[in-house]
């Protein structure tokens, strides 16, 4: 997504607006769906009713739905967590927002950023996401998980650094 500018309230403008990728996580997610599909699996292969105990076939299907449950546990607990984060790119600050009930907010205002890294991962280079460390010196930092087409953030980051060092 290419940096947009829209103004909002206090003269600040909006550049850039995300929720981490679902693909930063996909091995979670990939995760819950095997664990939803054995359980599918175990429940499908249990024992019949003809000829074996009934225990047995209590046992497997309670053992599936554990199964089933936990791996939609996870999917849902990843999802909960992407959609509850959110990052703003303004003309004056970088805003992490994450919770809904408790909600914690981390910011760095661009004139104190003194160092943008970029973290990918072999796969993650292939599907263009990553993570942006934006750092602002005295062992503090802003990270931002899972961004989409993260060469493209970084740039428009470091545009807006530009704009605002002292000459």
């Amino acid at each position: 997504m290419a940096f947009r500018e829209r103004s909002v309230q206090g003269g600040e403008k909006v550049f850039y607006t995300a929720r981490p990728t679902r693909l930063a996580h996909l091995h979670v997610y990939v995760f819950g769906v095997l664990l939803m599909l054995a359980a599918a699996f175990l429940w499908l292969l249990r024992p019949g009713p003809l000829g074996t105990p009934i225990l047995f076939t209590s046992l497997a299907t309670i053992v599936a739905w554990i199964i089933g449950f936990i791996g939609f546990v996870i999917i849902m607990r990843w999802e909960f967590r992407r959609l509850t984060t959110k990052y703003t790119f303004t003309d004056m600050r970088v805003i992490k927002v994450r919770g809904i009930l408790r909600r914690r907010t981390e910011y760095a205002m661009l004139n104190k950023i003194e160092r943008i890294e970029v973290d990918q991962g072999i796969i993650a280079r292939l599907l263009g996401i990553g993570d942006i460390i934006l750092d602002t010196g005295d062992m503090d930092a802003v990270i931002l998980f899972g961004i989409r087409d993260v060469r493209n953030v970084e740039a428009g980051i470091a545009k807006s650094l530009a704009l605002h060092r002292p000459q």
